[in-house]
């Protein structure tokens, strides 16, 4: 077992070093300096990092933080003089955490604990993901390829919302403050910062475990989700449709399985939610307009129902529905659909269904 120690009392870290040595654990290195043990981190390649909560300049949280970008495999050991970060620690997902000052058999069973972790999560153990989607339609999840939805085991609901947010943001870096500002308003600036590096760090810890390709990085201020070949089913959406505007309605529908983050319910995402809802749409409307003119079939029937069940308000849906049952004779369904675009809007805004499609209406069902 190789280890790293970062202590910025120079006879704790020396302490620590001596204990583990008599542990036959090779010590790679041991800082005083958090930023240069970040630096190092990958050149020593260690498994486990006991790490000084309480440190000048980069806080323990911070650097365990650093610490595992560098090294996704990394297990994590703080050490503190008191006894309320424990907590911190275990958000975190820490390995252990061990009080100061450290006790010969305390550090023993931390060995143990550790050395079983390890024997737990070996490498050609972990399931391969291939390259994997990641679903933004209706609900967060992710999708090995070839295979079915999986969701992902995050900590908390703040985890997630916030893997979401630089998913949603793809490549592009996001700053501290604006994460903090959007996810943690109502908090202080220190104990939001906390929140944001315990969250982080749970976030590297969810990707690592189910061993999916993309990396949440962090340079010049600010955090980047590197996708590394992953896909958004979004993306792929909107792809789609730019090349085949009239393609496979049936797989274009399947794609769109629900509004972006729909269940998730994030404000953030209200802008982008509307924009694609309008745009599934704008191209349902247009389908249905092009193969009306030529054919009326199930798929066509299926768009109309879920167009007037998404955008209740809009006439043309129910419009070109009602015509597509009378070119099939089904004046029932016309009646029906007429009804149902009345209560509709009567219910929303209080008005009558528009002159054309009344009209329309009138003289084919209420002659006479």
């Amino acid at each position: 077992m190789r280890a790293i120690i970062l202590d910025d009392e120079p006879l704790s870290l020396a302490g620590m070093e001596r204990m583990l040595r008599r542990y036959e654990v090779d010590v790679c290195g041991a800082f005083l300096d958090p930023a240069e043990a970040v630096a190092r981190a990958a050149e020593l390649g260690a498994d486990v990092a006991f790490v000084d909560i309480e440190m000048p300049g980069m806080s323990g949280l911070v650097a365990a933080e650093r610490l595992t970008a560098a090294l996704p495999e990394l297990q994590i050991v703080f050490v503190t003089a008191y006894d309320q970060y424990a907590v911190n620690a275990f958000e975190l997902n820490a390995t252990d955490y061990l009080l100061k000052p450290v006790q010969a058999k305390r550090l023993e069973s931390t060995l143990e604990r550790l050395a079983a972790r390890a024997a737990r999560r070996p490498e050609a153990a972990r399931p391969s993901l291939g390259r994997p989607t990641f679903r933004c339609f209706l609900r967060l999840a992710v999708a090995a390829e070839g295979g079915g939805d999986l969701d992902i085991p995050w900590r908390t609901s703040k985890a997630k919302e916030v893997f979401a947010y630089l998913l949603h943001m793809r490549n592009r870096p996001v700053s501290k403050d604006v994460l903090i500002d959007l996810m943690w308003p109502e908090l202080d600036l220190g104990k939001a910062q906390t929140h944001l590096h315990t969250t982080v760090y749970q976030i590297r810890q969810t990707l690592k475990g189910m061993a999916l390709p993309v990396k949440l990085s962090f340079a010049d201020g600010g955090y980047r989700l590197e996708l590394n070949g992953a896909t958004v089913d979004a993306d792929v959406w909107e792809r789609q449709l730019a090349a085949e505007p009239g393609g496979n309605a049936l797989t274009w529908m399947e794609l769109y399985r629900g509004d972006y983050f729909e269940q998730e319910g994030y404000l953030w995402a209200e802008q982008e939610r509307e924009r694609l809802r309008v745009r599934w749409l704008e191209n349902a409307l247009r389908i249905a307009r092009e193969r009306g003119e030529r054919s009326w079939d199930s798929t066509v029937h299926a768009l109309l129902e879920e167009a007037v069940a998404r955008f209740p308000s809009v006439q043309e849906s129910y419009a070109l529905l009602m015509r597509m049952y009378h070119a099939q004779g089904r004046a029932q369904e016309v009646r029906k659909t007429f009804a149902r675009l009345r209560e509709s809007l009567l219910e929303e805004s209080g008005e009558e269904p528009a002159a054309d499609i009344a009209s329309w209406y009138e003289a084919n069902y209420e002659k006479g």
